[in-house]
């Protein structure tokens, strides 16, 4: 970790580096190709932070499973550069996606592994019916 201070407590500021640095390191790699062989763009998946993750939660919790995967794509999507993909005008056109779609790229990102225990549990008492299909793959490709 570089010497930079993200905080002014020094404690604080080394726990916000390494959070940095395992988001900087555990980025998803999403080839579209492998969706349809079409489309050749890459989209790039970081950790949610807890901020995104309450987001997320919340949508399972609420029974809105679909909304939630899309949340997931929308919060953690980033271009090659790191920065966000989508901006919140881009929402409505997100929930208009097919939700095979959906379900392969929250398949894809493991977009509720590392949430909370529960968010399982709660998807499976969701009243929606577009949750993602079980894969073969972990759903963790390698940079």
């Amino acid at each position: 970790m570089s010497d930079t201070q993200f905080h002014r407590d020094p404690t604080l500021s080394k726990l916000i580096g390494k959070f940095k640095e395992r988001i900087s390191a555990e980025v998803v790699v999403v080839n579209l190709s492998d969706w349809d062989e079409e489309m050749d763009d890459v989209w790039y998946f970081h950790p949610a932070t807890g901020t995104q993750a309450d987001a997320i939660i919340k949508k399972v919790s609420d029974g809105n499973y679909f909304a939630a995967q899309v949340e997931a794509l929308f919060q953690r999507c980033r271009n090659e550069e790191g920065r966000k993909m989508f901006k919140p005008a881009d929402k409505d056109a997100l929930m208009k996606l097919d939700p095979e779609f959906i379900a392969f790229i929250s398949d894809k990102i493991g977009a509720f592994d590392d949430l909370s225990p529960d968010v399982e549990e709660l998807g499976n008492s969701s009243s929606s019916t577009a949750k993602p299909k079980q894969s073969s793959q972990s759903g963790k490709d390698s940079v």
